[in-house]
């Protein structure tokens, strides 16, 4: 773990050295280059390791977001901005914390917005709900009391926490996007799309809603602030 966070310093320094005198291909090629690096440590299971990706990815927006347009932005960074929502279902409060900050400095971005955000929150929300209906078929489609071992160990490794039920993760992501509504409302409402991919959110979370009271009152509370 400290090879990799000294790693991330020593391409920080390289960065910020390369990064004097930027233009827009430039920013973009230095972006990628590090983009390998990036993924490393946004993945990584170590609670420094991922932290300090964290602050390199911070570094990396800040350095690159002057010379590059919107669009150019939401191409690069789509698939790290999803990691970081992913790791706000953390059960380690830093990681939990730590990637709520940064989903919020994401949001308030204005070469990034809090549509961005949504929209790849948005995505991850229909997957879970896939994995849920998929994990509900299978327990419903056994006739007999006796579960399959597959099903069995499935159910043990959400029980014992290593694997996360995907209903859970859909809740949790439904909180993310009842905090972005609270704070970026009024621009969120504004945004070309939002309402109706918003509203097909909440009717694909519909069958979810009906066996989860919880779904159902952030889902209630978000059409309230609306």
């Amino acid at each position: 773990a400290k090879k990799r966070i000294k790693a991330m310093v020593l391409l920080k320094k390289v960065i910020g050295e390369e990064g004097k005198g930027l233009n827009a291909d430039k920013a973009r090629q230095l972006f990628e280059n590090s983009a390998y690096c990036l993924q490393l440590v946004l993945n990584d299971t170590d609670q420094e390791v991922y932290l300090s990706g964290l602050k390199f990815f911070r570094f990396c927006v800040v350095l690159i977001a002057p010379y590059i347009t919107s669009l150019d932005m939401h191409l690069v960074l789509g698939p790290f901005i999803s990691i970081v929502v992913h790791r706000t279902l953390s059960t380690n409060p830093r990681v939990q914390i730590a990637s709520d900050k940064m989903v919020i400095f994401l949001a308030k971005h204005d070469n990034i917005g809090p549509l961005v955000i949504f929209q790849n929150i948005a995505k991850l929300i229909q997957k879970n709900l896939a994995k849920a209906e998929m994990s509900s078929s299978r327990g419903f489609g056994d006739s007999s009391n006796k579960k399959s071992p597959s099903r069995q160990r499935s159910l043990s490794r959400q029980s014992s926490g290593t694997e996360e039920d995907p209903r859970a993760i859909v809740l949790r992501f439904l909180g993310v996007i009842h905090s972005l509504m609270t704070q970026f409302g009024i621009v969120l409402c504004y945004s070309n799309g939002f309402i109706t991919s918003l509203l097909n959110t909440f009717l694909e979370c519909l069958p979810l809603s009906k066996a989860n009271r919880n779904v159902k009152t952030t889902i209630l509370q978000m059409m309230q602030s609306m």
